[in-house]
This record gives C-alpha cells, sequence and structure tokens, in this order.
C-alpha cells in the first residue's frame, strides 16, 4: 500500500476492491504493470537479489499474492487470455454466477498463474546471471488449490481435489 500511496495509486486500488463483489470477484484493474502486486514483489525480489554480494550465501523467499479472490489482472494478463475457453465448474447450480462470469473467473485465475510463472522464469534467469544456477535449490509451493465454483464453491477449506491439490516443486 505504500508504494501505490507513493504512485498516487491507492484510491484507485480501494475503489476496485470495494466493487469487486459487482464482477465476481474477477475484474481487470486499472493498476499499471509494475504495480500489480506479484509484479511489484517480483521486481523487489530480484532487485535484492541482483544487488546482492557475489560468493556469498543467500537464502530468498518470495510469497506471492495470487492466485487468489480477488481473480484481478492487468491489461496484458486479460488481453492474453480473453479468448481462451474453459470447460465450465463440476456441479455446479449457482444461479448468480452466469456462464461469463465462471470464464472470466477461470481466465483470470490462468492469467495470475502464467504470470507467477513469467516471474519464476526471471528469478531462474537473475540466478543464472549470477553463476549460481548449478548450486541453487529452488523449491515452489502453494498453501492451497481453488474450487473455482467446483460443487458450488469458491477458494480453499474443502477437501476437494482441487481445494487440496497443490504444487510442490523442488529441484536444484
Amino acid at each position: 500500500m505504500a508504494y501505490l500511496h507513493e504512485h498516487g495509486l491507492a484510491d484507485t486500488y480501494v475503489q476496485e476492491h470495494w466493487r469487486r463483489k459487482r464482477y465476481r470477484d474477477a475484474y481487470v484493474t486499472a493498476l499499471p504493470e509494475e504495480a500489480y502486486c506479484d509484479n511489484w514483489l517480483s521486481e523487489n525480489g530480484i532487485t535484492l537479489l541482483r544487488n546482492f554480494p557475489e560468493n556469498e550465501p543467500w537464502h530468498l523467499v518470495v510469497n506471492f499474492t495470487g492466485p487468489h479472490s480477488p481473480m484481478d489482472v492487468t491489461q496484458r494478463m486479460h488481453h492474453e487470455w480473453k479468448h481462451v475457453a474453459f470447460p465450465p465448474p463440476v456441479e455446479n447450480d449457482q444461479a448468480e454466477y452466469l456462464p461469463e462470469d465462471h470464464q472470466r473467473n477461470r481466465r483470470h485465475y490462468a492469467a495470475m498463474i502464467e504470470n507467477i510463472d513469467r516471474h519464476m522464469g526471471r528469478f531462474l534467469d537473475a540466478v543464472k546471471q549470477r553463476g549460481e544456477l548449478d548450486n541453487t535449490i529452488v523449491i515452489f509451493a502453494s498453501d492451497h488449490g481453488e474450487m473455482l465454483g467446483d460443487h458450488n464453491r469458491w477458494g480453499k477449506g474443502t477437501w476437494h481435489t482441487p481445494s487440496t491439490g497443490i504444487p510442490l516443486i523442488a529441484a536444484g
């Protein structure tokens, strides 16, 4: 929020979040790419990594906010996924969610994942530029899955596989 305040974007962010239910928690943010939370976090992490003394051990943890509700994406992210069709949710009879609501949520979820994947590539490139790729351990994990409307549920907190199936990748 301090960054958003410094750049005159805090009111935009707050107003978008205030109106998010009207868009079923999935909307295109007016924030520029550099102010989008996962992009900002990544840029800060990469800057720390690039500026860290060479030949010194380091440990870096980056906690991405996405993919998470609200499913807010940048204009670029929206544009890249706007024509992708996803299967509808499994066993969903929530009348308040129209088919286009489900598509938007699923597109935004995919866009958020792809955005994080892009940043992971940037982190790996930064480690490679440091000449440390061969002696670096990378662990990628999540805290929960996402129901995305399956079984009339959103988010986490259920025993269904979409909620409990989470990624864990360890390499190096």
